[in-house]
């Protein structure tokens, strides 16, 4: 295990970041329709080596097995009929469709697909702005200028960031079980500013009043190793 610098634990509140979600390459055939219904929304949570394999089947008939097969895996209780994991994962796409419609289907939206991927939040606060007397008056709508805050809050989801000298490290973890559900790491973009702590302390100090490009280099890397974490964590959709 790499050496590091500093640990920060924190509750994962809004993953913002789901801009995060990264967007699948195209298929090399032309699927038939039961198949490529299927991979549009079952993309979301395929591994790497299920996308790989569904690309190459050749036939519908051996995408029908994929499918099968897929699904079967994933079943938390194969003695039943249903197949629970397989219902709430299409519940939550369902949901998403109906609730979060700000142009494109709600399932695509940054809600929707937090949704998808975590369930129902542990908590919600919504913030809304107050509108001035000048834009009462002028019947301008406060819209114009602000939007309102929608956080959610996962208790259950914690996020471990290992900050090194050359690599920055992030971990999602169940808080209930400490399951790491998913890791991701990438080259800390501050190294730019000196290959060693004390040299990048010294550069920040002589820019603590400006905008500290060292700073948005770790952002730059947070943003990386967040991005590519989520989507192949092993998050149960059983809640």
């Amino acid at each position: 295990m790499q050496k590091i610098n500093s640990r920060t634990w924190f509750p994962v509140a809004v993953f913002s970041l789901l801009a995060i979600l990264a967007a699948c390459s195209g298929m090399g055939i032309k699927l038939d329709p039961e198949s490529e219904t299927f991979y549009e929304y079952a993309r979301l949570i395929m591994t790497d080596d299920e996308t790989n394999i569904f690309k190459h089947l050749a036939d519908k008939e051996e995408r029908a097995r994929f499918i099968q097969d897929f699904w079967d895996k994933r079943d938390p209780d194969p003695q039943t009929d249903a197949n629970e994991f397989q219902e709430e994962f299409y519940y939550r796409i369902s949901y998403a469709n109906q609730r979060f419609r700000q142009g494109p289907p709600g399932w695509k939206t940054d809600r929707g697909r937090i949704f998808i991927y975590f369930g129902a939040p542990d908590k919600t606060e919504e913030w809304h702005p107050m509108q001035t007397q000048e834009e009462a008056n002028a019947g301008v709508s406060v819209q114009s200028r602000i939007r309102g805050i929608l956080r959610w809050t996962y208790y259950r989801y914690g996020l471990a960031i290992d900050i090194g000298t050359t690599t920055v490290v992030a971990q999602l973890l169940d808080m209930n079980s400490g399951k790491l559900l998913g890791s991701e790491g990438c080259h800390n973009q501050q190294a730019s500013y000196g290959e060693d702590v004390i040299s990048r302390m010294i550069f920040a100090c002589g820019n603590a009043f400006s905008k500290n490009p060292i700073h948005l280099k770790l952002v730059g890397s947070l943003s990386v190793t967040n991005g590519s974490a989520f989507p192949k964590a092993d998050i149960s959709l059983k809640y």
